[in-house]
């Protein structure tokens, strides 16, 4: 990690973070109270995996702060 960023790595969190942005542009977030928490939790992983996407983890973030607010249980992802 201390020599940059893995290119194998950054291709692999780039692809996911495509997919799960195609994925919440179709379908919404994978909220827990909607899919089990497992999948939400996921999501959240793709997402903050993705540090050459910063675009989809802000999104992510605005999806998240408003959940939080409507009593989605998402609280430690938000945080």
């Amino acid at each position: 990690m201390f020599d940059g960023y893995d290119s194998q790595m950054r291709k692999c969190n780039e692809e996911n973070a495509e997919l799960l942005h195609h994925y919440i542009n179709q379908h919404g977030w994978p909220l827990p109270s909607k899919f089990v928490h497992k999948l939400h939790e996921t999501a959240w992983f793709i997402a903050i995996h993705a540090i050459s996407k910063p675009k989809i983890l802000k999104k992510a973030l605005t999806i998240l702060e408003d959940a939080l607010h409507k009593g989605e249980k998402v609280a430690p992802e938000y945080a």
